[in-house]
């Protein structure tokens, strides 16, 4: 992530997004004794934590909004809940501040609590940023409904997509990742930057392959249009 921070900056990128869970690795699970259950939760930190912080420096630095997804650790009325997690994206901005945002309908597992909060982002000269991971793109038309009726121009998608336990399923999964993003881009006249992850994830009975796909795509008129990816 580091080099490509670099690679971004050197280019005058604004807006660098990366994947859902990128740094934790994608988990799903409901078996709390499990290994993959277990390391959703303990991996998880805060909006203050060693991981935000160092991503949060590298966006005062190089001037950048920085958006990754990883597990975010829950804490309710001063204590720390050891057995869940949120599935959040981290919005780290050209200030050195560090917003969170809680993904509303996960479908990792009872390790991950549902958030409930949308998160808009003033991002100054770019416009208006709506963040929605996953799910909450393909699946709950209301979120997108309201980013755009508060005048957000930019859906940032933080994602995982097309996991293929069974390999002739992917091009299915790779269809219903088009199809969504055109359709939200379209009925919504955002511009979609969706960020995916992509190859093996995990060892032995949890591998899971991602296809990747990351899209820059635009609304017009006869219907999405893709920039990049």
């Amino acid at each position: 992530m580091n080099e490509y921070i670099e690679e971004a900056d050197e280019k005058g990128v604004k807006i660098l997004v990366f994947p859902e869970m990128c740094v934790t690795g994608y988990v799903s699970s409901s078996d709390p004794d499990s290994t993959e259950y277990q390391w959703a939760v303990e991996s998880a930190e805060t909006a203050d934590g060693p991981t935000a912080k160092h991503f949060a420096e590298l966006a005062d630095e190089t001037d950048m909004w920085i958006i990754y997804g990883a597990t975010e650790t829950i804490v309710e009325d001063g204590k720390i809940d050891t057995e869940h997690a949120y599935n959040s994206a981290f919005i780290c901005s050209p200030d050195g501040e560090v917003t969170t945002y809680q993904k509303i309908t996960p479908v990792e597992g009872s390790w991950c609590t549902s958030g409930e909060t949308p998160v808009i982002i003033d991002a100054g000269d770019c416009g208006k940023l709506g963040i929605s991971i996953c799910y909450d793109t393909y699946s709950t038309p209301e979120l997108e409904r309201y980013y755009s009726a508060m005048g957000c121009n930019i859906l940032i998608n933080p994602t995982a997509t097309g996991g293929g336990w069974s390999q002739s399923n992917m091009p299915a999964w790779e269809e219903y990742y088009k199809l969504r993003l055109e359709s939200v881009a379209s009925r919504d006249g955002f511009l979609i930057m969706s960020s995916d992850l992509v190859g093996m994830n995990g060892t032995g009975d949890s591998a899971v392959k991602f296809p990747g796909g990351s899209i820059i795509m635009n609304a017009v008129f006869n219907g999405a249009s893709y920039l990049a990816g």
